[in-house]
């Protein structure tokens, strides 16, 4: 029995003991099973494709025509809102052609398209542009839709005065000046983007590209007769000869006076003329039977009017003189006033001329209207003008420029008279010299 007793009791201790070791004191509750987890490190997977960079814009002109305009819906007069901006009506530009025009469009849509003119800062030659006004607004061009702009009348040529602006798909505004090159008959036509108010973008060269001002110090100044001349002033007469303030002629090779009188006498070339915001080049008058004054026509019909004009023989001659390199001085065409002895006959006035003056290369402007005044080697009988550069001033100081606009000698003279495409008269710190140029 006491045996007995003894078993039952180490039995019982065996059963408590192994309860106690698959337990935790105080807790009841089972033990979770394990989870599966990310490592904290690792970025999420993501299997899609990569995002599609947006598509380049790519704009596009050229001159109107039947198959552009099949494919146009829209289709904007371009020539009675310049007209009005300017002051005048569509009917005074009556050597546009009814067909005439341009064409611009884009691989992207464009938003609230505007078609504008512009200006440009004087003091920064060539390189500020400004929108001045807003002719045609547009809210939305499709994708290669063309904007035709009918009897478009192209004013700067490689200097613009016309332009296009828009928002593209990003909603940036850009600008775009429109610029051509009128000596062909069916011109090519170049878009250039600036920035409003700023300068132009970098961007491969076009013809005629703006004019660069070299460094002063890119310069050592070669004197052929150091500056010790005694003359206040020295003045190339058209009959070729050099002349001082009394009248008296000088020497081109020496510098010294010649003991003859300059003879005074009238004649020489009719100034070159120009009105930037018609287009209209030539004389600043017509039906002068002494001068043959040919009046202002557009550039593109230059060669047809004088020929009706004066005969073949008389229009090479001109031709000849308004081929090259020649100074045009920028004047207001609509302040013409009649003549009373000649009903055809008109001139004019004081008033329409500037005093700015530009340089144009074969019949296209290659500077803006930014010089005061300027020279070139001209006779009254020597009326070629391959002469590759010109004497022209610019703030006071006198420099020469060259066929592409150019500077190639910096305004720091304050006189500089051509002798020949070598050497020149030049004023420097209050004296004459004789001065070598190439």
């Amino acid at each position: 029995m006491k045996k007995l007793c003894l078993l039952t009791i180490t039995v019982l201790l065996i059963a408590i003991v192994t309860a106690c070791s698959s337990n935790d004191i105080g807790n009841n509750e089972p033990t979770p099973p394990p989870q599966e987890t990310t490592p904290p490190d690792l970025p999420p997977q993501n299997n899609e494709d990569p995002p599609t960079l947006p598509a380049a814009l790519q704009l596009d002109i050229a001159p109107k025509t039947p198959g552009i305009l099949g494919n146009a819906t829209y289709n904007f007069d371009f020539l009675p809102a310049y007209a009005a901006h300017i002051g005048m009506t569509a009917e005074d530009f009556y050597w546009i052609q009814p067909d005439s025009g341009i064409a611009i469009w884009a691989n992207l849509p464009l938003h609230n398209v505007q078609i504008v003119t512009l200006d440009h800062d004087w003091d920064e030659p060539n390189q500020l542009y400004v929108v001045s006004a807003i002719l045609h607004e547009i809210a939305y061009l499709p994708a290669n839709t063309p904007l035709v702009l009918s009897r478009f009348i192209m004013v700067g040529g490689v200097l613009p005065t016309e332009g296009i602006t828009f928002e593209d798909e990003s909603g940036r505004r850009r600008y775009f000046a429109i610029l051509d090159n009128r000596r062909d008959d069916d011109p090519p036509f170049f878009l250039r983007e600036f920035e409003n108010n700023g300068v132009m973008l970098p961007q491969e060269p076009i013809a005629n590209a703006p004019p660069t001002q070299p460094e002063n110090n890119a310069y050592t100044l070669n004197w052929l007769i150091e500056p010790s001349l005694p003359y206040a002033s020295i003045t190339l007469c058209v009959c070729g000869q050099f002349r001082d303030e009394n009248w008296q002629i000088i020497d081109p090779n020496t510098g010294q006076l010649t003991g003859n009188p300059h003879l005074g006498h009238g004649g020489g070339p009719e100034p070159w003329v120009y009105d930037p915001r018609l287009g209209l080049f030539g004389h600043s008058g017509s039906g002068l039977f002494y001068n043959y004054l040919m009046g202002m026509h557009p550039i593109a019909d230059f060669e047809a009017v004088l020929s009706e004009m004066f005969g073949p023989s008389q229009a090479e001659w001109f031709l000849e003189s308004a081929n090259g390199l020649i100074i045009v001085e920028a004047v207001d065409y609509t302040m013409q006033e009649p003549l009373d002895w000649d009903e055809d006959a008109w001139t004019l006035p004081m008033a329409a001329f500037s005093g700015n003056f530009a340089l144009m290369y074969n019949r296209e402007l290659v500077t803006d209207f930014i010089y005061s005044g300027g020279n070139q080697i001209r006779r009254y009988f020597d009326v070629q003008t391959s002469h590759p550069f010109a004497a022209m001033q610019l703030g006071g100081m006198w420099g020469l420029v060259d066929h592409r606009g150019n500077t190639i000698m910096p305004f720091v003279f304050e006189n500089l008279v051509l002798i020949n495409e070598s050497t020149a008269f030049a004023r420097y710190n209050g004296v004459y010299g004789v001065l070598s140029i190439r």
